[in-house]
């Protein structure tokens, strides 16, 4: 991974927070930067870091302007499923992983005070009892129990969430 700007100081005593998108193929990057438009829109103080492909960073001219981005950085080994193994990678304490089909309505800023009480939360998928959703990976649970739409993640980047993310990567190369 090669990091090629940041535009956020990491202070000891201030705890950074912004939007995080991990995307593979120019179809994702142009998606990414709608939806990172919509965000500096909305919440134009907020930063906004992408992760991409070699390829996609050269088309898009990122080299010039990361606009509307703040900061970039390169996948060492990109894949469909990049975000499994990049979210522990964030360059923020808070963090908000959106997926690259997404847009920004309102200003988001204070979504980051959830985390003043939870390391991570994620939004329930809207089609939990669709086939899909219903196939069992090691085990089945009840119907009670929803999977998370992993598009829309909010988290703190503790030793904790850095694990499970990493125990999570695991799971999925398997």
């Amino acid at each position: 991974m090669m990091k090629i700007a940041n535009a956020q100081k990491n202070n000891a005593d201030v705890e950074t927070s912004g939007i995080l998108y991990i995307t593979y193929g120019s179809k994702y990057v142009s998606a990414a930067i709608h939806s990172a438009k919509t965000a500096r829109k909305h919440s134009p103080d907020l930063s906004i870091h992408i992760f991409l492909d070699q390829k996609s960073f050269d088309e898009f001219g990122f080299s010039k302007d990361l606009f509307p981005f703040t900061s970039a950085s390169i996948l060492a080994n990109p894949h469909r499923r990049s975000k499994v193994d990049t979210l522990a990678l964030t360059p923020f304490d808070r963090t908000l992983y959106l997926d690259s089909d997404t847009s920004i309505a309102q200003d988001i800023s204070s979504i980051f005070d959830i985390l003043d009480r939870f390391d991570i939360c994620a939004a329930q998928a809207m089609l939990r009892n669709s086939y899909i959703s219903k196939i069992a990976w090691q085990k089945s649970l009840p119907v009670g129990f929803p999977p998370f739409n992993t598009g829309v993640i909010l988290y703190r980047k503790t030793q904790e969430v850095i694990t499970f993310f990493e125990q999570w990567s695991k799971a999925f190369a398997e």
